[in-house]
């Protein structure tokens, strides 16, 4: 079985869900720490991916990863192993 650390980065296409919600999390958090910066979407490479670390993503999304919700990103994800680092 092959192991994977949620300190890996991982692939995701947001949608616009997914980066409206994290707008919504900057500009919440901005609320109370007025000295941060205006909000700038995530960098998107020219495949259209965003990277997360694991943990991140789920810290970030998994509020919305519920039967009958729209996900935030497409479902399928790119995993960065450590295979593919070599």
């Amino acid at each position: 079985m092959k192991e994977f650390n949620v300190n890996e980065y991982v692939l995701v296409k947001l949608n616009a869900i997914g980066l409206a919600e994290l707008k919504r999390q900057y500009e919440e958090l901005r609320a109370d720490m007025s000295q941060l910066q205006e909000y700038t979407p995530p960098t998107v490479d020219d495949d259209g991916y965003c990277k997360f670390q694991m943990w991140s993503l789920m810290n970030t999304f998994g509020h919305m990863m519920r039967p009958t919700m729209e996900p935030p990103f497409d479902t399928n994800i790119k995993l960065n192993t450590k295979e593919q680092s070599k």
